[in-house]
């Protein structure tokens, strides 16, 4: 599993507990690269995977995108990715007991 954390909603969650919760769809999210070296290799793989083109930051070793859930969970499971973060006032939510 990957290291990187979810930061959202005065929240840090790695891949594992983001499951029991639902993020805000289509909301805009920065993704940072642990080492900038790996950005482009992050944001092709991304591109590759999901057909968007995120705005890349690349003095910064970010970019910014409107991501899915899946597409969060996806960027956490990834070794490159150091966190992924809200971008702005974004809540979200634990799912119901019954829907874990």
């Amino acid at each position: 599993m990957g290291a990187a954390t979810f930061q959202c909603d005065g929240m840090s969650l790695n891949a594992e507990q983001l499951e029991d919760y639902e993020v805000a769809p289509g909301a805009t999210y920065i993704v940072s690269v642990k080492d900038l070296a790996d950005l482009n290799d992050v944001v092709e793989s991304f591109k590759s995977a999901y057909k968007t083109d995120p705005e890349v930051l690349s003095s910064m070793g970010m970019f910014i995108a409107k991501l899915s859930q899946e597409q969060i969970s996806w960027l956490l499971m990834n070794e490159k990715v150091g966190f992924v973060e809200c971008d702005g006032v974004v809540s979200i939510a634990a799912k119901k007991a019954k829907d874990l």
